[in-house]
Order: structure tokens, then sequence, then C-alpha cells
């Protein structure tokens, strides 16, 4: 029932935007799973470096194929280091952010990090990361 109710939304939503010519943005919290075996280590994996294998989606996996547009987005890892716009100066709590496209028909895995400021986003072009597939 839960796959069917899943489905069923989508197909909505979809004919929404379409009916509209909207945008629509659904959020799908998900959990990384770390894998035991490598403790802290980061790994690369496609391209992106990262700390976990994989990932566990709230909507499960039955969403991915609803979406046409898939963004990961994930504090920076390193947020004293990373500092993408030249006339902000780096903030140690962490608003540091990576953009990462995972899933696109219409352009190639990409990430951007950006900044979320008292004036709206800040991101910075030379900072995009174009990855190959």
């Amino acid at each position: 029932k839960r796959v069917a109710a899943i489905f069923k939304i989508a197909q909505r939503l979809k004919y929404i935007a379409d009916q509209m010519q909207v945008a629509v943005v659904v959020i799908n919290q998900i959990e990384k799973v770390h894998d035991q075996r490598r403790g802290s280590e980061s790994i690369v994996q496609h391209g992106v470096d990262s700390d976990f294998l994989s990932s566990k989606a709230a909507l499960g996996t039955s969403w991915h194929h609803c979406v046409s547009t898939r963004l990961a987005l994930e504090y920076s890892k390193k947020p004293h280091e990373d500092n993408p716009v030249p006339n902000l100066s780096p903030d140690p709590i962490g608003d540091i952010r990576t953009a990462t496209v995972m899933k696109s028909n219409v352009v190639g895995r990409s990430s951007t990090k950006f900044k979320v400021a008292k004036n709206g986003i800040c991101e910075s072009r030379s900072h995009v990361m174009r990855q190959k597939e």
C-alpha cells in the first residue's frame, strides 16, 4: 500500500508541475549508512569524497524512480577551510554547504559550494566541480 501511495502522489505532483508549469520540490530525508569496517577513514565514491557507502531514504527506494532531478545538500566537512564566497568571512560553525546533482535528465553530475547568509544564498562559480560519469 505504501509504494502504491507514493507512486500516486508522485503522479499527481508531476501532473501539477506540467499543468501549472512550476517546479515541485519534495524533501526526502536520508540517513547515511556508515561502513563500520573503515572507521573514520574517508573513501571516494563516484568522484565525491565521502565517509559513507550508501544512504537510506525515508520515502524508500521506490521513490528513486519517481523523480527527474535529485540534489544532495550537505554541510561542509571542513567549514574553517572552505570559504567559497570571497567577500564573506569564514564561519567556524559550518554554514558552508555543498549541493551535488545526483540525478538529472539535463545536466551531468556536478557540485558547488554555497553559503547561507543574511541576504540569501551566496555561491562561487569557481567552486563548481564537474565529475566524470
